[in-house]
Formats: structure tokens, C-alpha cells, sequence
């Protein structure tokens, strides 16, 4: 068996370098973590970053959440992508949380209820960086989670799907 070397230059290495620094910068534009009108989201824990708000969102990236003594909530937000072009949420839109449950990082993700709906009672319009929905998730009972959200009537931009801080 023969192996394709796909080694990179040092020019390469130095370029992908720079390219993942400037993402992380892009990524870190956002207005939280604060008080006030912006959600908190906490610290660097995001679920999925810049999702189109369409039919079944799958988040790739779990996260550690279990046992935290009712301390964390999923938050929805509108991605600093969206820039000065509000999201537009319909009224009767309803975003649907199903949160799914793991040993380790890599292992099977099962289903844990309950599932929660919230929907618009009127139309309205959300600034980037700011919230459109909270799930109080409680207190899980194996580590890792990740998110599955059902999303409908909700248009003009991208989400962010996050952990929120519940301070006490």
C-alpha cells in the first residue's frame, strides 16, 4: 500500500496559522458575556455557531454540562454575523429544544427529556447578539450534551446556539 504525503510548507503552516487567528477574533466580536439586554453567553461554550434557523438543527459540538446544579440554560441568539440586518421571528414562529445525553465526548448521544417548545405570540425583530430564546436545561445526569433544535418561522439571518450562565 502506498501513502499520499499531504505534507504543508512552512508558508502553508504559517498562512492556516494567521487564517485561525483571525477566526477566533471574528468569533469573539460579540457583545456578551455582560449584564443587561445581551444574553450571557458563558465564556466560549457554544453549541453551534452561525446556523441557518431552517426545518432541524443538529449541533456538532457537545459540551460538558452534567451536574451543575440547575446553573446553565441553552440560549439562542442572533450571530454577530447578522450585522446591522435584524433576524425576523414571525409570529407563531417556535423554536423546539431536544437535548441529548452522553457518557464521554465521543460516545452514543441519546435522547433526554423533555423536549421544550416556546413560540412568538407576536412577530418581532432581534438585534445581532441578542436573545431569542432561553431553555432552563437542569441538572442533567451524564456529563456531555448536545443540542438538537426544530426551528420554523424564523428568518433574515443566522443563530448561534449556547450555554447561558444562570447567576446566583
Amino acid at each position: 500500500m502506498s501513502q499520499t504525503s499531504t505534507a504543508m510548507t512552512g508558508s502553508e503552516i504559517l498562512d492556516g496559522i494567521r487564517a485561525a487567528k483571525e477566526e477566533r477574533l471574528r468569533q469573539g466580536l460579540r457583545s456578551g458575556p455582560v449584564y443587561g439586554e445581551a444574553p450571557l453567553v458563558w465564556y466560549d461554550q457554544v453549541f453551534g455557531r452561525e446556523e441557518t434557523p431552517t426545518g432541524t438543527i443538529n449541533c456538532k459540538q457537545a459540551l460538558r454540562v452534567g451536574a451543575t446544579q440547575n446553573a446553565l440554560d441553552v440560549i439562542v441568539v442572533a450571530s454577530h454575523k447578522n450585522g446591522a440586518k435584524p433576524l425576523v421571528v414571525a409570529k407563531g414562529a417556535s423554536l423546539t429544544l431536544t437535548l441529548l445525553q452522553a457518557d464521554a465526548v465521543d460516545g452514543k448521544f441519546e435522547e433526554v427529556g423533555p423536549t421544550v417548545c416556546v413560540t412568538a405570540n407576536e412577530a418581532t425583530n432581534v438585534e445581532a447578539d441578542c436573545l431569542v430564546a432561553r431553555f432552563a436545561i437542569g441538572n442533567m445526569t451524564k456529563p456531555w450534551a448536545k443540542v438538537k433544535l426544530d426551528v420554523s418561522g424564523v428568518t433574515g439571518g443566522l443563530i448561534d446556539v449556547a450555554l447561558g450562565y444562570v447567576p446566583r
